[in-house]
């Protein structure tokens, strides 16, 4: 039985080295962005809203005006294949839950939700060997937040804002092998799982100025540290203590823009970095882009809908991280008005994530359907006062 498992470890080790499971990283980084900025390539970061929260930026919240609760859900489609096999995964994830609270000349205050990292993949392999590999969980973030505009007429347009991030989750992969000797009926399987656990925190600052018919805004993260803990378990064999170790949270930063030109329409961009090579092993700089375009209707309840509405379009990508994957992406969405009850916004994005590992290309092709539901109000006014 020895000699079993340890040839039955050798197999499984030559096929982990040829198959996506050499991707610990493998998974995908989530914006935390609203419901809008989806449908513009994840780039709305910087567009004045009334309602609007983000987990970096949040110094933009400063000139809210209306209290907002909102809550995404993003059902996904993904195929994954490289040169000898391929994948079909159904998916649905919430990405964000946050409120939003003005306090008039006192500032905001702002709260969230954020799965900033989820990880979800099956790979196998059609031969006798019945090799597996199946990835699951993530990592997401609690944010609180506040924000300050400036009162004073020198610098009028500019605010202030700080969150900090809890950072919570785990993700785990899973592999499985298994194997018939040629003199054995039975046949032997083995399952191996690397699990991961974070805990820790950090802070972000940002800044942002709007005036006119643009708004600029920035933000960086604050050095901060998050402990890992990886257990690994083995239906065959003893394992060690579970492995812990303390790293810096990712240092990055990030711009965004946007130009609000014509009666109706604007124009945003956003470009970030985020430095994971302090925290994942082989890692690069993640650097993320994004682009888009908005026609924002207006009018009363009495108008047609589609004078109301919003339509959007834009592209989005990435390069670096773990694993040194490329992302590109395109976009478009609408936002229907609800009257008292806010607004339903839905995005879709569609496109491909590559990588590669082993001197073999991964490719992951994606179709996304953000669905978002924004209600907005005045906090501690009954409708017949707002009227």
């Amino acid at each position: 039985m020895k000699t079993l498992t340890s040839l039955l470890m050798i197999l499984a080790g030559a096929a982990l080295s040829q198959s996506p499971s050499a991707l610990v990283g493998w998974g995908r980084e989530n914006t935390g962005v609203d419901g809008p900025s989806r449908g513009m390539g994840d780039a709305g970061a910087a567009l004045r809203s009334d309602r609007a929260w983000d987990p970096s930026l949040t110094a933009r919240s400063a000139f809210a005006t209306l209290t907002a609760l909102e809550a995404q859900v993003v059902p996904s489609l993904t195929w994954i294949e490289d040169d000898q096999t391929s994948n079909t995964i159904g998916n649905v994830e919430v990405p964000r839950l946050s409120v939003g609270i003005p306090l008039g000349g006192f500032g905001h205050l702002g709260a969230g939700y954020w799965q900033r990292f989820s990880r979800s993949f099956e790979y196998s392999v059609e031969n006798d060997t019945g090799y597996s590999l199946k990835g699951e969980g993530g990592a997401f973030e609690v944010v609180a937040s506040y924000a300050y505009a400036l009162p004073f007429e020198q610098v009028r347009g500019l605010a202030f804002g700080a969150s900090y991030h809890k950072v919570m989750g785990r993700d785990r992969v899973v592999q499985q092998y298994a194997w018939t000797a040629p003199d054995e009926y039975n046949g032997v399987v083995r399952k191996d799982t690397l699990e991961t656990r974070r805990d820790g925190g950090y802070w972000t600052l940002s800044g942002y100025w709007t005036r006119g018919a643009f708004d600029v805004g920035a933000w960086t993260n604050l050095p901060g540290e998050i402990e890992l803990t990886r257990h690994r378990g083995a239906n065959d064999q003893i394992v060690g203590r579970d492995s812990v170790r303390t790293v810096d949270a990712p240092l990055g930063w990030g711009l965004a823009g946007a130009w609000r030109f014509l009666p109706k329409q604007s124009l945003v961009a956003r470009v970030a970095a985020d430095d994971w090579t302090e925290s994942v092993q082989g890692a690069d700089v993640l650097w993320s882009f994004g682009a888009g375009w908005q026609w924002k209707g207006g009018g009363d309840r009495y108008d047609d809908i589609w004078k109301r509405s919003a339509f959007r379009a834009g592209g989005l990508g990435s390069v670096g991280g773990a694993g040194d994957r490329s992302t590109l992406a395109l976009t478009c969405g609408a936002g229907l008005p609800m009257g008292d009850f806010g607004t339903f916004d839905v995005s879709a994005q569609a496109g491909r994530t590559t990588t590669a590992a082993s001197g073999e290309e991964l490719r992951d092709s994606f179709v996304r359907l953000y669905v978002s539901l924004t209600g907005a109000n005045r906090w501690g006014q009954s409708q017949r006062k707002r009227r």
